[in-house]
């Protein structure tokens, strides 16, 4: 079963995802978890095992009582919490179910979608840059560094949700590990009749290289025969089945020319390939890294 991994805390900011997480769980026709993560309770509200209780003061075990039941009651209200959510995309005929887990937030959201095999790992994000990005260490962050799941960011705050995925662009450079994103984003081209457009962006110091027009529209020909070819063997059919498919050439530096023609064509969505930069370092530094903070449009991060 396809399952999309969405944590939230309780914050306007957590629950910014969950447009994005309807037209994509629908594209994909996938399960959705909705998950929160508590504190751990024997650090908050610590419990006692049968029998601990018979040389402990009155005082004691009154105290212990009474942590147990904050505890209950506050896991009850997450659940609900959980649960007013469920039913709002279940409205929408997307497959839903809770979980109220209990440690270290990112920790357990890895944990939970590397035994789940998820498909995807849905959160907002603040979308900080820069020192005050990694003082905060969102858990975000900690999330996209660690994880081998395709993961969504989505910035909150900075523009409003859109009612259907129309267009979406998946940035190629040529390399194996770029197209490892071509995949994830014909799966949602294909699932939401989305408009697919595959940019190949050449540094300015080559231009010079390949030639004119005539050089750049035969590389636009040959972009769009790869990705036909990759449409058709993903799809099993032929590709005037298919949502249209729209190559494109730019001339600039990579996250520049990604995010202007992101903004230029109006996209909904960029799925790219995040550089293996090492242990828990995949996204950070990287050109995923750049774009995210210098686009407000969600992106979906493949790691290769």
């Amino acid at each position: 079963m396809k399952t999309i991994i969405v944590p939230l805390d309780g914050s306007a900011l957590s629950e910014q995802v969950l447009p994005y997480v309807r037209l994509l769980a629908q594209a994909l026709r996938s399960h959705v978890l909705l998950l929160q993560v508590v504190a751990a309770a024997e650090r908050e509200y610590p419990y006692t095992r049968p029998g601990d209780d018979v040389d402990a003061p009155v005082e004691q075990i009154a105290l212990r009582g009474e942590r147990r039941l904050v505890w209950d009651q506050h896991c009850q209200h997450v659940a609900a919490y959980l649960e007013a959510h469920a039913r709002q995309l279940r409205a929408a005929k997307i497959d839903v179910s809770i979980d109220v887990q209990v440690g270290a937030p990112a920790d357990v959201i890895v944990e939970t979608a590397s035994s789940r095999r998820a498909v995807m790992i849905a959160m907002a994000t603040h979308g900080y840059s820069g020192l005050l990005r990694w003082a905060l260490g969102s858990v975000a962050d900690q999330v996209a560094h660690t994880t081998s799941a395709p993961v969504l960011l989505v910035r909150g705050a900075t523009r409003p949700p859109v009612e259907q995925l129309r267009r979406i662009l998946a940035p190629l450079d040529g390399s194996e590990r770029g197209r490892q994103a071509l995949g994830p984003a014909i799966d949602l081209a294909i699932g939401s009749r989305a408009e697919l457009i595959v940019l190949r962006p050449i540094a300015p110091s080559i231009e010079g290289l390949i030639g004119g027009a005539g050089a750049l529209a035969g590389l636009r020909a040959a972009l769009g025969a790869e990705v036909a070819q990759a449409y058709a063997a993903r799809a099993g059919r032929v590709c005037g089945d298919l949502p249209p498919v729209t190559p494109a050439v730019t001339i600039g530096r990579s996250a520049d020319a990604i995010v202007e023609e992101a903004e230029r064509r109006r996209v909904d969505l960029i799925v790219m390939a995040a550089q293996d930069g090492g242990a828990r370092r995949w996204l950070a530094g990287s050109l995923a890294d750049s774009v995210l903070h210098e686009t407000t449009i969600p992106l979906l991060l493949v790691r290769a």
